[in-house]
């Protein structure tokens, strides 16, 4: 059955008023179009899995970004989101380990704004100016200033991530936190959520490493935590499993470099016909990289630009 069949049946079995779940399973499925120009910004978990041959062949023949999220990917997402909230609002505030920006569920006010950085920067789409940063970053109030909200059981102070950015490279996103355990410098931490602890307790995920190095590179620090929350686990001891690291400057390094490469191409003329090889070699973490599903298409491209080029080169 394909995906336009399944969707079809949900419809048919949502209007008969079953079930709550093929509501969901309908509702659950996203399909999400970037497309590039020369003023995009980028985001280090867009850049973490970046392939620069993907970005090359979709900009030179006018082709979105395309991402599908299936219905268990986004159950898999929204977990992940309210695991952070979990760690960030309730354990990180209350337990005075995570500092950061809070935000009033009464009046709407943030505390930890910094009122020095009013840098326009670009997350997701959106422009932002009033943002946490490490120097403005404070641990969770006992009271809101702005209005006196006290929190309690329905109405509390929310987590308001830090925001760092890279103005030269158009980079820039929200971290999940900023830690401060006794006794230990500060760290900046990245919570994730798995169903496979077994190798993620050997050595966290690549991709996840290169997503938070950014964050520590962009902040100017150098000590970074990567939480995993292991969502099948059913003791905590279990639940959770920590990878520490410290900054590697020379990958860091090098992921610049692509980046500023990537904006090379957007400035050079779509004519131009070299692109970048896949850093993968094709081959992604879990299957074949996006590059090889837009190798048939810039094939055909180059062949029909080359017939032009030598049709008009004949005629002189």
């Amino acid at each position: 059955m394909g995906l336009g069949d399944l969707i079809r049946e949900v419809r048919e079995v949502r209007d008969r008023g079953a079930f709550l779940l093929p509501l969901l399973t309908e509702q659950l499925y996203q399909r999400q179009e970037v497309h590039l120009h020369k003023g995009i910004w980028f985001s280090p978990s867009q850049i973490s899995h970046m392939c620069p041959r993907v970005y090359a062949i979709a900009w030179k023949l006018g082709l979105p970004l395309v991402k599908e999220f299936l219905p268990k990917n986004k159950f898999a997402m929204d977990f992940g989101t309210a695991m952070h909230t979990l760690m960030q609002d309730i354990w990180g505030g209350d337990g005075n380990w995570l500092v950061g920006g809070w935000k009033c569920t009464e009046c709407g006010h943030k505390h930890g704004i910094d009122p020095d950085d009013k840098v326009s920067a670009v997350s997701h789409g959106e422009r932002e100016i009033d943002k946490v940063t490490i120097k403005s970053a404070i641990r969770k109030p006992m009271e809101c200033k702005a209005c006196g909200m006290k929190p309690g059981w329905r109405r509390d102070l929310t987590y308001v991530e830090p925001m760092f950015y890279d103005l030269e490279l158009g980079v820039c996103g929200w971290c999940d936190g900023i830690m401060m355990l006794p006794g230990q410098p500060i760290e900046l931490i990245d919570f994730k959520t798995t169903a496979s602890p077994y190798w993620i307790r050997k050595k966290p995920n690549r991709d996840h490493v290169i997503q938070l190095s950014w964050y520590l590179d962009m902040a100017k620090m150098t000590r970074g935590r990567i939480i995993y929350i292991d969502r099948t686990a059913k003791e905590l001891e279990e639940a959770i499993i920590e990878h520490p690291f410290i900054l590697d400057k020379k990958m860091m390094a090098e992921q610049k470099e692509m980046i500023r490469n990537v904006r090379k191409i957007f400035e050079a003329p779509k004519e131009e016909l070299s692109i970048p090889a896949c850093p993968d070699d094709g081959r992604g973490p879990f299957g074949p990289c996006d590059c090889t599903e837009l190798k048939d298409l810039w094939a055909s491209y180059r062949a029909r630009f080359s017939a032009r080029e030598h049709r008009c080169s004949s005629s002189l």
